[in-house]
C-alpha cells in the first residue's frame, strides 16, 4: 500500500503564485521519499505513482471549489483522497488526531512532520474518504465533430453519423444486458438515428471495461462518474461502529448516519435505491442498532430494513414537519450536510432517534465499562433497549459458560471408557495372535520331525 501524505508549505491555492507542498510516501512499512513540490509537480506525482490514498489535513489546501473537479478527474481511479482530521462539520487540529492515535507531534510542528503525521494516520485507517461523485457512471453516446452547414453531401453526412450514435447506442445496449448491469437510457432522435444516447448505471467502473471503444471519427463515447452538489465525507474506518441510520424512501433514497455519540458519519442519496443495495449499504457497519423515519408509521421499505438488520425501529409520534425537520438538522450540524431535501429527512429522522435514546444509551455504555463487557456492547445495547435487564442477560451468559463446562466435563469423563474398549480390544487380538503362534510352531516342529522321519 502507497500513502502520499501532503501539507502545504508556502502560498495559497487561491493565489496566482503556485504553492508549494511538503510531501511524504509511505510503503506501509517505512517512508520511501521526502521531498518539497510544486503543484504541477504534485499533480505529476500522482499521476506517475498512482498512490493508494492521498492523505492531509485541510482538502482546500489542494484544489478551490472552481477547479475542485479537475483535480478530482486527474485522480487514477483507485486512488482515495483522506482528510485524516474529521469532516466538513466535525475535525480537530491534527497534533490532537494524531496524539489520539500514538503519533508524536507537537502544535508547532514543520510542515514535513505534518505531512508524515497525515500519511501515519491514513495507513492506520483514521480520517474520511472525500469525494464528489455519488457512485455510478453515466456512458454517453455522441457525435465526435460538428456536422457543419448544410447542403445534400452534408445532409447525407449528417444521417451517416446519426446513424452510427444509434448503431452505438444499440450496441452498448446490449453488452450491458449481457453482463446483467441495469441501466436507463436517454436518447435524442435525429433523422432516422440518434443524435445522443445517454446511459445512466449504477456499478462499478471494473464491470464496464471494454464499453467503450477509441473514439472514431464519427462517434464519441465518453465514461463519466456521476457528480454530487457536495463533497461527501465518509469514514475511512466504518467495521466497529455502532449507529443510528436515519432513511428517507422513495424515488430518491436517502440513507443518513449517525452514531451512538450522535456525531454524522456520512449522508447519501440515490435514484431508485434497491433494499439489497440499501442493506449492503448498511451493513458495512458493525453494528445498525437503531432504524429512523421521519413518518409514522413507518414505510414497508424501512420496516423491511429494521426486521432484516434486527434493529429498533424508531418513528416519532407523528410525521415531522418540514419546519421542524430543518430546524433538527440545521441546529445540530448546518444546511452544509446535505445536498437535498431526502437527505435532509433522513438526517432529521436519525438525530429524533438520536434524542429519545441518547439518555439510555449513555446509561447503558457506562454500566457496560463498570461490568467491563466492552466486547459485547453492541449485543448489551440492543437488548437493553429492546426491554431487557442488563443483569439478566449477564445472568444468562453466565448460565451458558456453565453448561458449556458441563459438557466439557461429561465428555472428558467419557473419554476413559471409549479407550477401556480400544485396550480391551487390542488385548483381545494380542491374545488371539499369541495362539495363533503357538499353533504355527507346532506345526513347523511337527512338520520338522516328519522330515527327519524321512531321511
Amino acid at each position: 500500500m502507497i500513502v502520499l501524505g501532503v501539507d502545504i508549505l508556502s502560498g495559497s491555492i487561491n493565489s496566482k503564485t503556485e504553492p508549494k507542498y511538503s510531501i511524504a510516501i509511505f510503503n506501509g512499512e517505512k517512508f520511501i521519499h521526502r521531498s518539497e513540490v510544486t503543484r504541477f509537480r504534485l499533480i505529476n506525482l500522482i499521476k506517475e505513482i498512482k498512490p493508494d490514498m492521498i492523505a492531509c489535513d485541510n482538502v482546500f489546501e489542494l484544489f478551490t471549489k472552481k477547479n475542485m473537479w479537475d483535480f478530482f478527474s486527474i485522480l487514477p481511479e483507485k486512488t482515495k483522497l483522506i482528510q485524516v482530521n474529521g469532516n466538513l462539520n466535525e475535525h480537530e487540529p491534527l497534533h490532537v488526531v494524531a496524539r489520539k492515535n500514538g503519533i508524536k507531534i507537537s502544535s508547532k510542528a514543520s510542515s514535513m512532520e505534518e505531512a508524515e503525521a497525515c500519511t501515519l494516520l491514513a495507513s492506520k485507517n483514521v480520517g474520511y474518504v472525500v469525494s464528489p461523485f455519488e457512485g455510478g457512471y453515466y456512458i454517453i453516446v455522441s457525435r465526435a465533430r460538428s456536422l457543419g452547414r448544410g447542403g445534400q453531401s452534408q445532409d447525407r453526412y449528417r444521417r451517416k453519423v446519426h446513424n452510427m450514435v444509434a448503431l452505438t447506442v444499440k450496441e452498448i445496449e446490449e453488452k450491458l444486458r449481457e453482463r446483467g448491469i441495469s441501466y436507463k437510457l436517454r436518447a435524442v432522435k435525429a433523422d432516422s438515428g440518434l443524435a445522443r444516447g445517454s446511459f445512466s448505471v449504477n456499478c462499478s467502473r471494473e464491470k464496464l471495461v471494454g464499453i467503450k471503444k477509441k473514439k472514431g471519427p464519427d462517434v464519441q463515447v465518453k465514461i463519466l462518474p456521476k457528480q454530487k452538489k457536495k463533497l461527501s465525507f465518509a469514514p475511512l474506518s466504518r467495521k466497529g461502529k455502532i449507529v443510528i441510520a436515519g432513511i428517507d424512501p422513495g424515488t430518491t433514497t436517502a440513507i443518513a448516519i449517525l452514531d451512538i455519540r450522535g456525531r454524522l458519519l456520512e449522508v447519501t442519496s440515490s435514484k431508485e435505491l434497491s433494499l439489497s443495495n440499501a442493506l449492503t449499504f448498511l451493513m458495512k457497519y458493525k453494528r445498525v442498532l437503531i432504524v429512523a423515519s421521519d413518518v409514522t408509521p413507518a414505510p414497508k421499505f424501512i420496516e423491511k430494513i429494521s426486521s432484516s438488520l434486527n434493529s429498533i425501529l424508531y418513528t416519532p409520534p407523528e410525521p415531522l414537519s418540514i419546519a421542524e425537520k430543518v430546524s433538527l438538522v440545521n441546529e445540530r450540524f448546518s444546511k452544509e450536510v446535505y445536498s437535498n431535501a431526502h437527505e435532509r429527512d433522513a438526517i432529521a429522522a436519525a438525530i429524533k432517534a438520536y434524542r429519545k435514546y441518547k439518555d439510555s444509551i449513555d446509561e447503558i455504555n457506562k454500566k457496560i465499562d463498570d461490568l467491563k463487557l466492552h466486547s459485547r456492547r453492541d449485543e448489551v445495547l440492543l437488548r437493553v433497549l429492546k426491554g431487557e435487564i442488563i443483569e439478566n442477560i449477564i445472568h444468562r451468559k453466565e448460565e451458558k459458560k456453565e453448561e458449556k463446562k458441563d459438557k466439557k466435563k461429561k465428555k472428558v469423563e467419557k473419554k476413559p471408557d471409549k479407550y477401556k474398549l480400544i485396550i480391551k480390544s487390542l488385548k483381545e487380538e494380542i491374545e488371539l495372535l499369541k495362539k495363533e503362534r503357538e499353533e504355527l510352531i507346532k506345526k513347523i516342529e511337527e512338520r520338522d520331525r516328519k522330515i527327519e522321519e524321512l531321511e
